[in-house]
């Protein structure tokens, strides 16, 4: 083999074996890079998982908490059985038996018997009947009834004034206003156990009740420092006193429950202002009339 063959022939050879070289190496470099396209690809993916579960995870949550704020609020708002209670008379002469229609048998109330069916007696032994109160089937507490000196007269201010309304003592057929709470029961009066005027809390507000509850109507102002609602009683005018989530007062008279006065709570009355502002108009035009006749006087 000559020299320039041998020549040729190692350049050849090396050329190939470079250009192999070369070859393999872009090959490599694709592949590498496709490699890591494909992994960026696969944590993109699953970045995009993680938060698609996250996001499932986070209402997951939500859904729970609801769930179990739902049943708070519902077992917050729902009442025990009402027991048997009664209230004395101030002399002591008299007593007022409550008696609840439902009787659950894992109470420790006693014999069901024992006990006298709702109404007012002479507290003698045995009791001696006066009247009997229909038993509205709802929930009774002693906090919700007002007694007049003798007995005779009492109101009712029924707590679960919602379940109220679909058990009220008196068949008047009046459905519940457009808003659910201010079809609510209210107030309730008795004249010797019978009623003689009842109301809805729609007929004490000026606008439609937006605060309550499944069971309650929250009609009466709360006063804050003594805990309780903003109901009062004088015994010896037979006035009831009760204040409003609208701060309107009103005083009615438990003989008849008729409204005796209606009375904003700042103590001023509409009549009042009316009067007041037709005073003030009266006085201005007065003023101008003798600020007139100055003026004429002065020019004369």
């Amino acid at each position: 083999m000559c020299a320039h063959t041998t020549f040729t022939y190692i350049f050849c050879n090396f050329l190939e074996k470079y250009t192999y070289r070369q070859v393999d190496k872009r090959n490599k470099i694709s592949y590498n890079i496709s490699i890591a396209n494909h992994e960026l690809d696969f944590l993109a993916c699953g970045r995009g998982s993680f938060v698609m579960r996250k996001q499932i995870y986070i209402t997951l949550v939500v859904l729970i908490l609801i769930n179990i704020i739902a049943v708070i609020a519902v077992r917050a708002d729902s009442w025990a059985p009402s027991e048997p209670f009664y209230v004395i008379s101030d002399d002591g002469e008299r007593i007022f038996h409550v008696t609840p229609d439902f009787w659950p048998d894992w109470v420790d109330w006693g014999n069901q018997e024992d006990f006298p069916p709702t109404g007012l007696y002479y507290n003698t032994n045995p009791p001696e009947l006066i009247y009997l109160v229909e038993n509205p089937g709802v929930i009774l507490l002693e906090r919700d009834f007002i007694f007049s000196h003798d007995m005779q007269y009492f109101v009712w201010i029924p707590s679960a004034n919602m379940s109220a309304w679909h058990n009220r003592p008196v068949g008047i057929d009046r459905p519940p206003d457009s808003c659910w709470w201010s079809g609510a029961l209210a107030l309730v009066f008795y004249d010797n156990g019978s009623v003689i005027k009842e109301y809805i809390v729609a007929d004490l507000l000026m606008r439609n009740l937006n605060t309550g509850s499944t069971s309650m109507a929250m009609w009466i102002d709360w006063d804050m420092a003594e805990a309780r609602r903003r109901v009062e009683f004088d015994s010896r005018r037979n006035g009831l006193t009760v204040t409003t989530v609208e701060h309107l007062t009103y005083i009615f008279d438990i003989t008849t429950g008729e409204i005796v006065v209606d009375v904003l709570q700042t103590g001023v009355t509409t009549a009042v202002i009316i009067g007041v502002g037709i005073a003030g108009v009266i006085l201005f035009l007065f003023y101008r009339r003798v600020q007139n006749k100055i003026k004429i006087n002065h020019k004369i």
